[in-house]
């Protein structure tokens, strides 16, 4: 676990505080990542009120650039061993997650980097031992660019001054 207030790419970038986390209902999880050259920060908010930490993991960029464009090049080609190159990546970037994933309904993704191209929801389910468990058949998965972005849209001020139009 990392105690440092710093990413690895935004040295002077702070993590969110209690203030600035995102408002979000219980059973939502955020995995928002900082993808820096050797490592990557995760932060890992919800699903319940008040749950937050950091955790590193010794993967950088380049390593997981590569994971990335392995993964999308077997499911173009429709790749029956998919499921090796998206096991791998799923280790890495939902391991921190597990101990919350059995009380989460939702992901939201704030990804960075490489891990932009990710498709999450190919990615196994970390708590089952099948690969051919998606995440996305426990749990909806969306994704946010941003904590202050993710912060602003889940507020009670944006939901009050902003209704929700359906046409």
């Amino acid at each position: 676990q990392m105690n440092t207030p710093s990413s690895p790419r935004h040295p002077h970038q702070h993590t969110p505080d209690r203030h600035t986390r995102p408002v979000l209902p219980d059973s939502i999880l955020c995995l928002g990542y900082s993808v820096g050259e050797t490592t990557t920060v995760v932060f890992i908010h919800g699903p319940h009120s008040g749950d937050f930490r950091v955790e590193k993991l010794p993967h950088g960029e380049v390593e997981l650039r590569q994971l990335t464009h392995t993964l999308r090049a077997a499911l173009r080609a429709q790749d029956p061993d998919y499921s090796q190159h998206s096991q791998r990546l799923g280790r890495i970037l939902l391991a921190p997650a597990i101990p919350h994933l059995e009380y989460t309904t939702h992901v939201v993704i704030l990804p960075d980097g490489p891990l932009h191209f990710v498709p999450f929801c190919a990615l196994p389910d970390p708590t089952q031992d099948s690969a051919t468990d998606h995440l996305v058949e426990k749990c909806s998965i969306s994704y946010a660019q941003s904590h202050t972005l993710l912060h602003q849209l889940s507020s009670p001020q944006s939901r009050a001054t902003h209704p929700r139009v359906v046409a």
